[in-house]
């Protein structure tokens, strides 16, 4: 009956608006959309109620997606504050991967006091609504729709299907050429396949939209960079933080380029903005991620982080979302009173312009860049010889016999301590010229026993022929958890020393060259409390004794108790972010036997930062040595001499200033093992660091003295290491071609399996290859590559002195490795040892250049 009288008088709008509510009934959705488009004349309540129900027909019953989005926006119009057309919108657009036009919508709800998931998607970095089904049958519904092309581009982004991301984005502007999400997402895939050639076509074809997107200046900033254009990437990455200050990526890298420009005043404005952006990303970890979402206090902190770095809006969200959970809570209301205060008249912004450094700071008199199809080779010389690499392991037949344990037996019981595995110290203790090995041990637990049915192993090398465990005659009785191991002489005696990192209390051997070690822990003061994952013995200070910096993991009165939860109560091993940063320890060397615990007179900034790996070097070639700590999920440290200070010896923190921090995605990862080698032979050492699983490693390049950049990708490495889990790493020239191959060991941290995760894996060798790294195919390498380990440390020696780099890998429930290098047809090598005269004996951080 509606559908007649509104046939008859079409001036009917209500009429109109009945029949198609009763063609929705029916599942006539076609139809329902037929009236809808024939009403006219309606007035505001009928129109907006069209508008709803058009936009709620096209997105969710016939998948059309770009028509509900301008429904949507009709709606919006119509209807400034309406909850239904701003929800709405949201999911679509964040369905799209749209986040970054989502956001007034969710500011809006948040402002019109609306409880929704979606303040959820605002704090992760790539929050979508993650539904690809859904995005299949709109691509099928409509074809030429550029939304779900987009959206599908997204999620083959983050299976690592990059050119089947790039074939959608590119479809979708054919259909669609003003869509500027899409070009800006085209954009971002062919610069992570380093596409410089289609990019500079890139930049040409962009719409006047997609220059008001943070994301488009960012790419423009990182195809600078390639171009060696310090100054257009620097403007670049201005102009998008004035537009997209929420971008930690790009706040890091103007950090960095500012401070390689000598504006160090400006950059540090950057660098205190990187630090609050990350600090707000670790309170969301720690919040977000945890199970109990019940509690006041975490969610106060939460808002409080968002409000620090001007993201006032979420703040109010945050704190909306703790006064529902308890309205009695007197801080909680409190709070809400202060923002609410704040927010009145407040633009719909994610981040607030008095929050904003760009806006602060005047960069224009930078120039913009051209752009240009520039891609820097960063290897200059091809390989001298095609040996075939050939590993050959030798640790049984050497009578290398050494096992971890990380105290337990049977199935592990997931606790934190059981994952990391000991370390693995090479040195020549009795002065013979062949490397002799020293192993960690962990211990049942609790550690205390002194059972002695498991403790450190020191193996003497006989002649490059085997290896004889000397321990017991060694007089050495360590039977505490084993951690990482340090060689360095602590005396300047000319016999090597050793340093074993423990969790509770770290030991100092003394070498008394004769073939016996005494334990001078407690006369030289660094045995410490803490949980020592790795360590290094290095004349940090500069007067030629080496000191010691013992890196340590996280704390908590239950840390080495606390057993986590999946969903349905099975154990899991818990995150770092479950627990706080230890506070690392320098030890400075006195010079009588004594260290002292110096780390309130040595750092600018407190070195807490769960670390797993160190290394330290001549990072700027002014012969001071530099201190890098690869830390789990949070900043890397980096410290280098502070010449600002008037004290005679201090260290700066500098991670982001240098590159070294986050990866060149600006992202904190899990990092593991650290390796030191001059992989592009510009006569700087490069670093390349081991992540976590789903997370590549990262190789840091070195083109300026003291300034790092992710060549990752360049490299070659991104993709063969996103689907390991990387732990020890070394550079190491496997057929002495002059060229450095690169060995990692992986082995997840918890067994996933169930959830499609390997739990053993292979490990891997990289070789150099026309300007990039190739994985060498592991039947090539030898039985050992072939096979998958829960692969821990890795070390490098010549045990047998040929003068091929071999390698020692330690395990979790296996024998440790002793992989003998017998690559045939291997070059020449010169063979060197150093002894400080003016520096340090062990010479550290020495340069030898060869002509």
């Amino acid at each position: 009956m509606a559908a007649t009288a509104w046939k008859l008088d079409p001036t009917l709008s209500q009429a109109g608006l009945l029949a198609a509510e009763c063609a929705i009934a029916e599942r006539q959705f076609q139809r329902a959309l037929d009236h809808l488009r024939s009403i006219r004349s309606a007035g505001p309540s009928v129109a907006l109620r069209a508008a709803l129900l058009t936009a709620r027909l096209n997105h969710l019953e016939l998948h059309r997606l770009s028509d509900a989005e301008r429904a949507y926006r009709i709606a919006i119009q119509l209807a400034p504050d309406n909850v239904d057309a701003h929800t709405g919108l949201a999911q679509l657009l964040t369905l799209c991967g749209r986040k970054r036009d989502a956001v007034s919508s969710i500011l809006r709800l948040i402002r019109l006091g609306v409880e929704t998931d979606m303040l959820i998607l605002l704090s992760i970095q790539d929050g979508v609504v993650n539904d690809p089904e859904s995005l299949e049958l709109a691509r099928t519904a409509a074809p030429d729709d550029a939304n779900p092309l987009v959206g599908l581009a997204w999620h083959a982004e983050r299976a690592e299907r990059t050119d089947e991301a790039i074939a959608l984005l590119r479809e979708a502007i054919r259909g669609q050429p003003d869509h500027a999400f899409a070009h800006v997402a085209l954009g971002r895939q062919l610069l992570a396949q380093r596409r410089f050639d289609e990019l500079a076509r890139w930049v040409e074809q962009l719409p006047a939209e997609a220059q008001e997107m943070g994301e488009t200046w960012f790419v423009r900033a990182r195809m600078a960079q390639n171009d060696g254009d310090v100054k257009g990437a620097i403007r670049c990455h201005w102009e998008g933080l004035r537009r997209s200050p929420e971008s930690k990526a790009a706040t890091f890298h103007l950090a960095g380029l500012l401070a390689e420009a000598g504006e160090s005043d400006t950059a540090e404005r950057f660098v205190e903005q990187v630090r609050r952006l990350q600090e707000l990303e670790a309170v969301q970890h720690r919040v977000l991620y945890s199970r109990d979402h019940s509690r006041i206090d975490p969610l106060l902190d939460l808002a409080r982080s968002y409000e620090t770095v001007g993201r006032v809006w979420e703040a109010y969200g945050w704190c909306q979302l703790a006064v529902r959970l308890d309205e009695t809570h007197t801080d909680a209301r409190r709070y809400l009173g202060q923002l609410q205060r704040k927010v009145e008249g407040l633009p719909l912004s994610l981040i607030v312009d008095s929050a904003n450094v760009a806006l602060a700071v005047d960069l224009s008199m930078y120039p913009l860049p051209h752009a240009r199809a520039v891609l820097t080779s960063p290897i200059r010389h091809q390989s001298s010889t095609s040996s075939k690499l050939s590993f050959r392991e030798d640790a049984a037949a050497t009578g290398l016999h050494f096992r971890y344990f990380n105290g337990t037996d049977g199935p592990p019981s997931r606790r934190m301590f059981e994952f990391t595995g000991g370390g693995v110290g090479v040195l020549d203790f009795d002065l013979d010229g062949y490397p002799d090995v020293y192993f960690t041990q962990g211990c049942p637990w609790p550690p205390g026993s002194r059972s002695g049915t498991h403790g450190d192993r020191l193996f003497a090398n006989r002649g490059g022929r085997q290896f004889d465990d000397i321990t017991d005659r060694a007089g050495i009785r360590e039977a505490d958890f084993g951690q990482g191991v340090a060689v360095g002489d602590f005396n300047s005696d000319g016999f090597p020393d050793l340093y074993a990192g423990n969790i509770g209390g770290n030991r100092l051997w003394s070498n008394n060259g004769d073939g016996t070690f005494t334990d001078v822990t407690s006369a030289a003061g660094v045995a410490g409390d803490d949980w020592t994952t790795s360590c290094v013995m290095a004349d940090l200070s500069g007067d030629g004794l080496p000191d010691i910096y013992a890196v340590n993991y996280v704390t908590a009165p239950d840390v080495f108790d606390r057993i986590c939860r999946h969903d349905d109560g099975s154990p899991k091993l818990c995150m770092p972010y479950d627990f706080r940063g230890a506070c690392d320890r320098f030890w400075l060397n006195a010079g009588d036997g004594r260290f002292i615990d110096a780390n309130q007179t040595t750092f600018t900034t407190e070195p807490n930062g769960m670390g797993l790996g160190v290394a330290a070097w001549d990072a700027d070639g002014s012969g001071r040595l530099s201190l890098l700590v690869a830390n789990d999920t949070t900043p890397n440290f980096f410290f280098s001499w502070d010449s600002s200070s008037e004290l005679p010896f201090r260290l700066r923190e500098r991670g982001i200033e240098a590159g070294l921090a986050l990866n060149g995605e600006g992202k904190a990862t899990g990092c593991m093992g650290v390796a030191l080698g001059d992989v592009d032979d510009d006569g700087r050492l490069d670093v390349f660091i081991t992540n976590f699983y789903d997370e590549s490693n990262t190789l840091y390049a070195n083109p300026v003295a003291g300034f790092y950049e992710d060549r990752t990708r360049a490299m070659g490495l991104y993709s063969p290491s996103v689907k390991v889990l990387g732990f020890g790493t070394q550079f190491l020239d496997a057929d002495l071609d002059g060229r450095l191959e690169l060995f990692v060991t992986n082995g997840h941290v918890d067994d996933l399996r169930r959830e499609g995760k390997p739990y053993r894996m292979p490990p891997q060798m990289f070789r150099p290859t026309d300007g990039h790294f190739e994985e060498v195919v592991a039947g090539e390498l030898g039985p050992y590559f072939e096979s998958q380990w829960l692969g821990r440390a890795a070390a490098r020696l010549d045990w047998n002195r040929d003068g091929r780099d071999d390698l020692i890998v330690g395990h979790l429930a296996d024998q440790s490795a002793l992989l003998t290098n017998v690559t045939p047809d291997a070059g020449r090598f010169l063979s060197m040892k150093l002894f400080g005269t003016r520096s340090n004996r062990d010479a550290i951080g020495a340069t030898v250049r060869a002509r």
